[in-house]
């Protein structure tokens, strides 16, 4: 009689010896050894604290600066950079061309005379969904 605890082979449907190495190897890749974990958010402030600190400890220095001071070159703002301060250029008047576009999109044709309607034929159906007869409307 067949084992029933031991894992089917999924290619030959047959039982798996608890001594075969397919076994040990199916064994590994569902159940790694030590599964790898997210370090937390209080192990990642840790982490960067410490190597703050290591930091320091090194020599290295952390300058303290105002608030946008940083943005500033010799105290002053950058021109170049600030749009406010320049005169307001013109803008280039687009009406010629775009009068020139819509001439030369396709007229709109005037809607032909409707078509009278026809009759239409409506289906009406009992409670339960069969169709019971068809009416002719206008």
């Amino acid at each position: 009689m067949q084992d029933l605890q031991a894992p089917l082979c999924l290619k030959t449907n047959a039982i798996i010896s608890s001594n075969s190495s397919i076994l040990s190897d199916w064994i590994k890749v569902k159940f790694p050894e030590k599964m790898t974990k997210r370090p937390t958010k209080k192990q990642l402030r840790q982490q960067l604290n410490q190597d703050i600190e290591d930091f320091l400890v090194q020599g290295g220095a952390v300058h303290e600066f105002q608030r946008g001071e940083s943005g500033l070159i010799n105290g002053k703002l950058d021109d170049r950079r600030t749009g406010f301060e320049q005169p307001r250029q013109e803008r280039t008047p687009l009406e010629a061309e775009m009068q020139a576009v819509d001439a030369r999109k396709k007229p709109v044709k005037p809607s032909s005379e409707k078509k009278p309607h026809r009759p239409r034929k409506k289906v009406i159906y009992d409670d339960f969904g069969e169709p019971v007869r068809e009416v002719w409307l206008d």
